[in-house]
């Protein structure tokens, strides 16, 4: 007699839980929008389960909603496959800045073991090094001539260059500015801009407008400067003088060998650089 007529028979199984990796990735910014760095997730063995995994970015050098775009969730590799992906996008700028990183780490397994479970992402710098400009400039005479002083790009370095003023028609000597025998200036990590100010001279002479230029040199962490020397006009506001003549009297002699002289003085209202004539 059977007392049975069915037995289970049970295969266990004798290998271990698939290990999960992650790769690192190196990728250019860009200059703008967005780069995306891909993530490889990947098995080292085909599992017959569902694994799965959490996934969470974290600063690195490179900074969370500056320099790429935080995201976090969770992935399966369905039982048979054996990879997945993480994508990251990264921020593009024209900013001069050491390579930066951030990092994907995975943690929670399930169904898994994890062999390298961060990878790192590196955001490669493909900006150059800025150069430095110095535009023309103007400036009524008695008001400061402001030059613009200006980076190509950004930088997370602190740029420097040295400034200096020459006499051109216009000259220290004359009053018709106010020398500067060189002067540093400095633009702060991330700062583009800067103003170099020569202060003019007043006068009430009637003269042309009168040029000045200044000079850039020695830059530091700069690819190179442009614009220089920049020429500064001092524009004159004077008027053209006007002559007068005034009255005169003499007390006439007695004979003709009292010579006496009638002196009129003629004048101008203001000084004038240019030689000045008027009939009489």
């Amino acid at each position: 007699t059977l007392l049975r007529s069915t037995a289970t028979g049970t295969i266990t199984n004798n290998d271990a839980a698939p290990s999960i990796s992650i790769t690192d990735v190196i990728l250019d910014e860009g200059d703008a929008g967005t780069t995306s760095f891909t993530f490889m997730v990947s098995l080292d063995a085909v599992s017959g389960l569902d694994a799965t995994f959490n996934f969470a970015t974290a600063n690195g050098s490179a900074t969370a909603g500056e320099d790429y775009v935080a995201l976090t969730g969770s992935r399966t590799i369905a039982a048979g496959d054996m990879t997945t992906s993480i994508t990251i996008e990264v921020n593009g700028d024209t900013r001069f800045e050491s390579d930066q990183t951030f990092f994907v780490n995975l943690t929670g397994a399930g169904n898994a073991t994890f062999g390298d479970n961060q990878g790192q992402g590196t955001i490669r710098n493909d900006d150059a090094r800025p150069t430095i400009n110095i535009a023309d400039t103007s400036a009524i005479e008695g008001n400061p001539l402001s030059f613009a002083v200006s980076l190509s790009n950004a930088s997370d370095e602190q740029v420097t260059v040295m400034a200096t003023v020459n006499d051109g028609t216009a000259t220290v000597a004359d009053g018709d500015y106010t020398d500067i025998n060189g002067q540093e200036i400095i633009f702060a990590p991330g700062q583009t801009s800067q103003q170099f100010v020569v202060q003019t001279g007043n006068d009430n002479k009637h003269e042309p407008n009168e040029t000045l230029t200044v000079s850039l040199s020695g830059a530091t962490n700069a690819s190179g400067i442009s614009g220089s020397p920049a020429t500064g006009t001092i524009i004159d506001n004077d008027p053209v003088p006007t002559v007068n003549i005034l009255n005169a009297q003499v007390i006439e002699g007695d004979t003709p060998a009292d010579d006496r002289r009638l002196m009129f003085t003629v004048s101008l209202s203001n000084p004038t650089s240019r030689a000045s004539s008027v009939q009489f």
